[in-house]
């Protein structure tokens, strides 16, 4: 049946303009929708009624692309056009034939939308329909500069995620395999939109960090969804790793280039740490994830001050010691408290080591201050010795009751 609708919409094909063409898309999905409605409601055969309505959904999709690149061929917004494949060409002849194919799209595509959600997913079909067509309405947006595809890219995808989530809560038919199917179709124009701009647009660090980012909150969102021992869930969580990699290297390019390279590696190692520690929540077993974002948080901190000893670059370890001490502390990893403290130590110690320099210890008076302060230091160690091994003692037996 598919196979003698296709063949019948393709006669003629190549005659025409580019609009006659896509009203020849147009009718197939009205026709798909059609045929959906003949099944569901003569034959009473339902499941063939959803192969047709979810190929309709998909349609849709197909018909706001090729709509979108209509519309860019007339109008871009800070935008220049691309060599584009002579497939992937598509020109309106006028301005009226593209606002008529504009309200043809939007009077076909709303009720084939709507009725095929009832059939999928009937009691979130009203929320379902209206991301969907938010959507794939964001595909006839005419820009392509990767600033704003970034930015409509994360529209599409943040704003149904946090609606869907909220919405799961309430519905539980939305994890049957119809529901979820359903739930994709919303994500398809984001994936097209992002997958446009790479083919056939340069792509600059601002869209990877956006994709990337894009592409690790999705990931979340379907972390959620699963069990946490599942095989499911160990995956997500494996492809969050290299989407939380592939946010923080687009980073620190930007900050070397507009910075400086030992910077670079700081940000490196804040972003991809802060990403991982994420992740963590999410895994049955987080120490692995803990232990590489404190490595690479730690790494990424004392190599620059190694090696450049800037001020900004001892701050930024202290407090990258500091907050890796907070995060074993509180899952009870007492050999990443180790790490923790002498991450603060080489922060700090670079800066001693400097101030040693300018100090004059032949003088007097710096000879008597530093005596006098090791005097004070053995007496505070002598009388709270006792105080500061019971809690140390007391850290690692909770330590070793966390790993037990």
């Amino acid at each position: 049946m598919l196979v003698a609708m296709s063949s019948y919409l393709m006669q003629g094909w190549s005659e025409g303009n580019d609009i006659s063409r896509y009203n020849i898309l147009l009718s197939q999905t009205f026709l798909l929708a059609v045929s959906g409605l003949g099944l569901s409601f003569l034959l009473n055969e339902n499941k063939g009624a959803r192969v047709f309505f979810g190929l309709g959904l998909i349609s849709i999709t197909v018909n706001m692309t090729t709509l979108g690149s209509l519309i860019f061929s007339t109008t871009q917004w800070g935008s220049a056009l691309a060599h584009y494949p002579s497939f992937a060409k598509w020109v309106a002849p006028e301005f009226n034939a593209l606002m008529m194919a504009l309200l043809s799209t939007l009077a076909i595509s709303a009720p084939v939308a709507w009725g095929s959600h009832m059939v999928l997913a009937r009691r979130s079909a009203h929320t379902l329909s209206a991301l969907f067509l938010f959507t794939n309405l964001l595909l006839l947006l005419p820009v392509r500069e990767s600033v704003y595809v970034g930015v409509v890219a994360l529209i599409a995808v943040i704003l149904p995620l946090g609606l869907l989530l909220r919405r799961m809560s309430q519905d539980s038919t939305l994890r049957t395999p119809e529901g979820l199917f359903a739930m994709a179709t919303v994500f398809v124009p984001a994936g097209i939109i992002v997958c446009r701009s790479i083919w056939l647009y340069p792509v600059d660090e601002i869209l990877q960090i956006t994709l990337a980012g894009t592409a690790f909150i999705a990931l979340r969102f379907c972390a959620q969804q699963t069990e946490e021992a599942s095989f499911a869930r160990r995956w997500t969580n494996l492809l969050s790793f290299g989407a939380a990699l592939a946010t923080a290297i687009p980073v620190a390019i930007l900050v070397e280039r507009y910075f400086s390279g030992a910077l670079a590696l700081n940000v490196l190692g804040i972003v991809f740490a802060g990403l991982m520690l994420d992740v963590s929540t999410r895994c049955q077993r987080p120490i692995a994830a803990i232990q590489l974002a404190v490595v690479v948080l730690a790494v990424s901190n004392i190599l620059p001050v190694l090696f450049v000893g800037d001020m900004s670059h001892a701050i930024l370890c202290i407090l990258a010691g500091l907050a890796i001490i907070a995060v074993s502390r509180r899952h009870g990893f007492l050999d990443l408290m180790v790490m923790g403290g002498v991450t603060v130590l080489v922060g700090v110690g670079r800066q001693i080591l400097e101030l040693v320099q300018l100090i004059d210890f032949s003088n007097w008076v710096t000879l008597s201050v530093l005596g006098g302060g090791i005097i004070i230091t053995a007496s505070m160690i002598e009388r709270h010795g006792a105080f500061i091994k019971m809690k140390w003692d007391r850290l690692v037996q909770l330590a070793e009751n966390e790993h037990k």
